[in-house]
């Protein structure tokens, strides 16, 4: 993977994302979103298997991450990450072993060949506290705002939903959110007071495009 304008320092988080090429689906049903979820958070451990098995679920958990997962979501043609690098070159190592395996999976269930996603992967840095805040209800808010759930709390290919029983979902690293509220319910409604609002931009963007 090439030079990247914004490097990736350990111990930062970022806000990952990238899309299907051509802007296609990337996942066509929810065996594909199953798969992509439980691909993602497999990958996210340093000494997994290059070959990505079901079987291996189970003895992941107890291995050294390469980043800790904030916030995901996934969407028909593209997906939001929110990840804290652990280790060096743990975001890109992580990346690169999730989407090669997915793309492979993919290929081989669709028969289809080639590149599934629009080249590298986009990242921001997080500069603050709010700022993690503020994207980590941007992904979440994702579906409602493009009208493909009215319920986020509800959408099963978010991390949204764990957030509601944080001590049941260890796969996550959500504590550094939730710990700025005073209860999972008090994050929640952060999140969907902004809903409508969100929403109404996402609309007139638009509008504007048209003019």
């Amino acid at each position: 993977m090439g030079y990247r304008k914004n490097p990736l320092t350990t111990g930062e988080y970022f806000h990952i994302y990238n899309r299907g090429v051509e802007k296609r689906q990337i996942a066509v049903d929810d065996h594909d979103r199953t798969r992509w979820i439980q691909t993602m958070l497999y990958y996210r451990f340093a000494d997994t298997k290059s070959q990505f098995s079901l079987a291996d679920i189970e003895s992941f958990s107890g291995q050294k991450p390469l980043v800790d997962v904030i916030s995901y979501c996934l969407m028909p043609n593209h997906f939001h990450l929110l990840a804290k690098q652990v280790l060096d070159n743990g975001i890109t190592e992580w990346l690169r072993k999730t989407t090669v395996s997915y793309c492979r999976y993919f290929n081989t269930r669709h028969n289809r060949v080639g590149s599934l996603f629009q080249g590298p992967y986009k990242s921001r840095r997080i500069a603050t506290t709010e700022d993690l805040l503020h994207v980590s209800r941007y992904i979440h808010l994702n579906p409602f705002v493009a009208r493909i759930a009215e319920d986020p709390t509800t959408y099963r290919w978010s991390s949204f939903p764990a957030y509601l029983q944080p001590d049941k979902n260890p796969d996550l690293a959500q504590r550094i959110i939730l710990d700025q509220f005073t209860s999972p319910e008090e994050y929640i409604k952060f999140v969907t007071d902004f809903a409508d609002y969100a929403r109404s931009l996402h609309d007139l963007q638009y509008l504007f495009i048209d003019i």
